[in-house]
């Protein structure tokens, strides 16, 4: 019965961890405050089939400050949110853009 205590006391203080690390971390974003970059616009649509060299293009065209990152197609990425980031997923096979891009 007290190896039970234990083991529970153990998990209960692994998730108040888990949970104070993930608290300080996201309030430590760094999110940025350029106008040139918070006033751009953070979705485009209609680049579906286009090659990615011309929506990256495009994308620079609206926001110059931004970075544009090629991302495979089912690719895993980070949850971090970031307005100067746009990522854009491209088939592997068609080279071509299959999604959305956005901000983020």
């Amino acid at each position: 019965m007290v190896s039970a205590r234990w083991s529970v006391a153990l998990a209960l203080a692994c998730v108040l961890a888990l949970f104070l690390t993930a608290a300080a971390t996201f309030e430590n974003l760094d999110i940025p405050t350029d106008p040139e970059v918070t006033d751009c616009i953070c979705s485009w649509s209609g680049i579906k089939d286009r090659s990615f060299y011309d929506v990256e293009a495009m994308i620079l065209r609206d926001c110059p400050k931004v970075r544009v990152i090629e991302v495979p197609q089912n690719s895993m990425v980070t949850m971090d949110y970031s307005l100067s980031r746009v990522r854009v997923f491209v088939d592997d096979a068609s080279r071509s853009v299959f999604d959305n891009a956005r901000c983020g």
